[in-house]
């Protein structure tokens, strides 16, 4: 028996998912492009002047789009986790004994494997955008 407001309700949530995938996508993009760019002009060797005033506002902004490309991160890493959560709680609501239904998963210790090296992964780009940014910041007078 299929309950459309159940599939409506699916397909709506579904479709959010994607948007805000693609906003964060787009803000990665945007934040670590202008990052680079602005990054990549002082590194060059020949920067452009800036006023006291002016390199405070590229300092700040680099400041801002570190934190925009972390809060990113933070945000798909969070998405996954709840997927997580919400795969577990599926599992546990099927009855293997009782329905003869059997769920295919692998090993505890791959799960365990893989849940480090994402923790790993999202702690080392959080902490190396915000170093960047700070030692960047050091590259105007």
């Amino acid at each position: 028996m299929r309950n459309p407001n159940a599939e409506a309700f699916n397909t709506f949530t579904a479709d959010w998912k994607n948007r805000i995938e693609k906003l964060l996508n787009t803000t990665i993009f945007i934040s670590g492009g202008v990052m680079s760019i602005t990054i990549g002009a002082y590194l060059n060797g020949n920067p452009p002047y800036l006023s006291m005033v002016g390199s405070n506002m590229l300092r700040y902004s680099w400041y801002l789009f570190a934190s925009s490309l972390c809060a990113s991160i933070l945000v798909h890493f969070l998405l996954v986790v709840s997927g997580a959560i919400v795969l577990k709680q599926w599992e546990t609501r099927i009855h293997i004994d009782e329905q003869g239904t059997q769920t295919m998963d692998s090993p505890k210790w791959v799960h365990l494997l893989s849940w480090m090296f994402a923790v790993w992964a999202v702690f080392g780009c959080l902490t190396g955008l915000g170093l960047m940014a700070f030692g960047a910041s050091y590259l105007l007078p």
